[in-house]
């Protein structure tokens, strides 16, 4: 049986999302990156990650907060831990 090993990192730091994806990758997970708000609720929606890895702060002060409440709000990315 092959499990999805896929987690969305969604960071606006390209530092950040550049170290995530090192350390991810090194471990045997496919890395998706989205750099905000917008990309990683798009790309969530595309892809069906099985894990979100989500900075609180972007581009506004709540855009990681409003982008997890979305997230919990949609009936078929609820389930996706983040």
């Amino acid at each position: 049986m092959q499990t999805d090993k896929t987690i969305l990192v969604v960071d606006d730091d390209v530092d950040i999302v550049h170290a995530a994806r090192t350390i991810l990758e090194a471990a045997g997970f496919r890395v998706l990156c989205a750099g905000g708000e917008a990309d990683g609720y798009q790309s969530a929606a595309q892809n069906r990650p099985k894990l979100i890895f989500l900075d609180m702060m972007m581009e506004e002060t709540d855009s990681g907060a409003r982008l997890a409440h979305r997230l919990r709000r949609d009936p078929t990315l609820r389930h996706i831990p983040i």
